[in-house]
């Protein structure tokens, strides 16, 4: 239906190019605008809208299906008035370039999306085009088919990326921040505050649909898309100057979604967002079963199996990623795939440690758990006098022992920590304990070794060394100031154990530390294969 109302000369600008057609928004005299797809039919030379949205004078809008103001098409290319604007930004290509462009210049489907290490945090280096191809980017056709072309009209004309966002979803100041909002601050960041970041905005995305919408939207305003899951990262990844945050922490959901009675295992189905200690409590209350990874509750799931994961039954079952059946993934043309051993390997060993998670935002993960029938837990704390000794007996035993036994040794000016997990009794972890020679040199001041926890209660162990304090694997979605420290973190791993003169530089370093300062190193045994 053709639409018959008023008719006059307008001022058009191209927006984008989303996939489907160019999308076009006409400033009529009248003061109203219409936004729209061009209607690509050659042997029309009028510039006709289809599937258009009407905005009227008092800024409220109608849908309709086709508009024809009253001006050849040509103009669109050899009359317009200055260059083609980018989304959000001015500037663009001169207008003898505009008909080249729109025709040629299309941003590749799937582009890449390019991070550092940890909380699954992947920076859409990509999606920050020229400016000669900002506004012409490609969408997939699974966007396109869920979003309905005046709302993506709508979302392309807003004035900024929070009126994008808003065109898609009703949008409100607990779920969005800006350097002018109260909360920005605490969540600009993620928990390290050594390194202050300023993101142009803060997204705290819902569902993967929230993830979709933010991505395209930033897209279309040339931002950089950074998603984060914990916001552990040493050097705040997680978080960039001038980007969009796109935070997936409210997405926490753990499901166990099927089981195997048989093998005493099942598959449990994660949120991109949830927190270790989150997904902890939740699969051993939906059934008793354990997951082998870290020991930080507050740790994101998303960048700790991105990067490989690590826990303290690792050295027996494998790490997190080894035990990742499957991955649902929103790439950068905001198609939603699935990433299994089957439908796109490639993609699926990439997260699982392939690429430090930098290949596409994980909103769902498919973990496989299993039940432990005995664990035997030991925290042993020394003072100062024999840190030489416990590093040299720790790192000539523990690198090769039985791969129940999974250790975790930290070394500070004031002493040892030696802590772990065996998948044994007591009786059995105390011989292994004898034989490694770290309860023969002395210095001990407490001793702790339990076989009483629970499979949860292991977990708080290695958290707080009481089986039974599960307050210790609380978290909180959106930690604010009150859970953020300042350090500078590193890790690296070590082929070959060190020498006796590489321990005493170690603890030279360490007992150097100025008064009031802190600094502490931890070792943990992976193994020799």
């Amino acid at each position: 239906m053709a639409v018959t109302g008023k008719r006059g000369v307008g001022i058009p600008t191209i927006l984008l190019h989303d996939g489907e057609g160019t999308i076009v928004t006409i400033e009529m005299k009248t003061g109203e605008t219409y936004r729209g797809y061009l209607d690509e039919a050659e042997d029309n030379m009028n510039c006709v809208l289809k599937d258009a949205v009407r905005t009227d004078i008092n800024g409220n809008t109608s849908h309709v299906e086709q508009h024809a103001p009253m001006f050849k098409r040509v103009k669109l290319w050899k009359k317009h008035k200055g260059s083609i604007p980018t989304l959000g930004q001015g500037g663009g290509a001169p207008r003898g370039q505009a008909a080249a462009i729109i025709r040629k210049a299309r941003v590749p489907d799937k582009m890449k999306l390019f991070s550092g290490a940890a909380a699954a945090l992947f920076v859409a280096a990509s999606a920050v085009l020229t400016a000669s191809t900002q506004a012409f980017f490609n969408v997939s056709s699974d966007f396109t088919d869920n979003f309905p072309h005046h709302v993506r009209q709508l979302a392309a004309g807003a004035n900024d990326f929070r009126g994008c966002v808003a065109a898609f979803r009703p949008i409100s100041d607990d779920v969005f921040f800006t350097p002018e909002s109260p909360k920005y601050v605490e969540f600009a960041t993620g928990v390290n505050s050594r390194i202050d970041r300023r993101p142009a905005a803060v997204f705290f995305a819902e569902s993967e649909k929230d993830v979709v919408i933010a991505l395209f939207c930033a897209k279309a305003y040339g931002l950089q898309p950074v998603p984060r899951g914990g916001g552990h990262s040493y050097e705040v990844l997680s978080s960039m100057d001038g980007s969009i945050v796109i935070d997936l922490a409210s997405m926490n959901a753990v499901k166990i979604v099927s089981r195997d009675d048989a093998t005493q295992t099942a598959i449990a189905s994660v949120q991109g967002g949830a927190r270790l200690g989150n997904v902890y409590k939740e699969i051993y209350q939906q059934g008793g079963y354990n997951f082998n990874a870290g020991t930080c509750p507050g740790v994101g799931i998303g960048g700790h199996i991105s990067g490989g994961g690590y826990g303290m039954v690792s050295r027996h079952y494998g790490m997190a990623a080894d035990q990742t059946v499957g991955m649902r993934v929103v790439l950068a043309d905001m198609t939603v795939v699935e990433a299994t051993p089957t439908e796109n390997p490639d993609l699926y060993w990439a997260l699982r440690g392939g690429g430090a998670g930098s290949f596409g935002i994980i909103t769902e993960f498919r973990i496989k758990v299993h039940k432990v029938a005995v664990s035997t837990m030991f925290s042993i704390y020394y003072d100062n006098s024999v840190s030489f000794k416990l590093m040299r007996s720790w790192m000539d035993y523990f690198p090769t022992a039985d791969s129940r036994l999974t250790t975790q040794m930290n070394v500070d000016k004031f002493g040892t920590i030696f802590r772990g997990q065996f998948l044994g009794p007591l009786w059995e972890l105390n011989e292994l304990l004898d034989a490694s020679g770290m309860v023969a040199h002395g210095g001990i001041k407490y001793d702790v070794r339990t076989d009483k926890c629970n499979i949860l209660g292991t977990k708080a162990f290695m958290w707080g060394d009481n089986c039974n304090n599960m307050d210790a694997l609380k978290t909180i979605a959106h930690p604010g100031s009150e859970s953020k420290g300042y350090a500078k973190l590193k890790s690296g791993y070590a082929s070959k154990k060190l020498s006796d003169e590489g321990i005493r530089v170690v603890l030279e370093q360490l007992n150097a530390c100025p008064e009031g300062k802190y600094n502490w190193i931890q070792f943990e045994a992976y193994g020799d294969d």
